[in-house]
């Protein structure tokens, strides 16, 4: 009966179990997700490793920018939910802010890594198609880890001073001025690669098919990241006010899609990553096929193409040797 009333007089508590239930859910769905991305990418980085041309270029590869930042942002997603879950089981208060904090330091690292992760992979083709522009991706870079790390210590000191008012007013501001930062920044990236794809006659044969791939997949996650950022700011926003704006299955939904959706965002990348390296394997197999050697130097005729080959020879010089002596 006293769940009830509070049921009653708070329709957020039917929502918060609903979320809790979700959060849990998603922590472990994404730990096995992750692992399995994890694998991926390390399958790739090994053959990566093994068709190398030399140990300097399967080093680059292999630790490469690219590859730490997908690692860390599938952690420290995952660390979110974890955070949440540990969060929402605490049993005193301190351990309850504690998980809180982290839980806030793990999102925020997660975006700004994706920002930069972002930046990383556009980097040749902005270069391209917008060279001036790229004083202004870096700035962008810069003054949105300044927001993330303003509202990380406003959430942080909230729990200490209360400044209800200063406090919303400072989150407000920062965290709306960061989604029209990465909203631009992304968009800006979407154009630079459709631009690309359909001008791209200025780059060699090899980088052409190597950066649009890179352009394909960049645009396919744009869609993804907009998707996730459309779905944390509408669970984000209408948390909190009298009556909830939507029903609890809608709420659900939202949540859900934010959950998962940096999975998707992280398995495009690694699909991106093995795509490239598949495309270029095979280009150089094309190459080498014509030279009788294959990518590591050595003869891709065997044993019996080499005796055919000697044979032909053989025929050849008779031949050759028979038309001289009727000469």
């Amino acid at each position: 009966m006293n769940q009830t009333n509070e049921t009653l007089s708070n329709p957020w508590v039917i929502y918060a179990d609903a979320l809790n239930t979700v959060t849990v859910q998603a922590c472990w769905n994404t730990f096995g997700i992750s692992v399995f991305l994890f694998a991926c990418l390390a399958l790739i980085c090994w053959r990566e490793w093994q068709c190398a041309e030399n140990r300097q270029t399967a080093k680059s590869r292999v630790y490469s920018q690219i590859n730490l930042l997908v690692v860390t942002m599938l952690i420290t997603n995952h660390l979110y939910l974890l955070f949440n879950v540990l969060s929402y089981s605490a049993t005193n208060f301190t351990s309850a802010v504690v998980y809180n904090c982290l839980g806030n330091f793990s999102i925020f690292l997660f975006l700004v890594l994706s920002m930069y992760y972002a930046w990383i992979r556009n980097f040749t083709i902005l270069k391209i198609v917008a060279k001036r522009s790229l004083p202004y991706f870096r700035g962008s870079i810069v003054l949105f880890t300044l927001l993330q790390l303003i509202q990380f210590f406003t959430l942080v000191t909230a729990w200490f001073i209360t400044f209800p008012e200063t406090e919303t007013m400072i989150l407000t501001y920062a965290s709306s001025m960061g989604e029209i930062i990465l909203l631009l920044f992304d968009a800006a990236g979407l154009i630079a690669f459709i631009t690309f794809l359909h001008n791209d006659d200025t780059t060699s044969n090899n980088d052409k098919d190597r950066l649009g791939l890179v352009s394909w997949y960049g645009i396919a996650s744009f869609v993804v990241f907009q998707v996730y950022l459309a779905a944390s700011v509408a669970s984000t926003y209408v948390t909190g006010g009298d009556v909830p704006p939507f029903s609890l299955e809608g709420y659900i939904a939202v949540n859900e899609v934010a959950s998962y959706a940096p999975l998707v965002y992280a398995a495009v990348q690694v699909m991106m990553k093995g795509h490239i390296h598949w495309a270029r394997e095979l280009s150089k197999m094309e190459r080498t096929r014509g030279d009788g050697v294959d990518a590591t130097g050595r003869s891709t005729v065997g044993a019996g193409g080499k005796l055919r080959l000697l044979k032909g020879f053989a025929r050849v010089t008779k031949s050759h040797s028979g038309t001289s002596a009727q000469e």
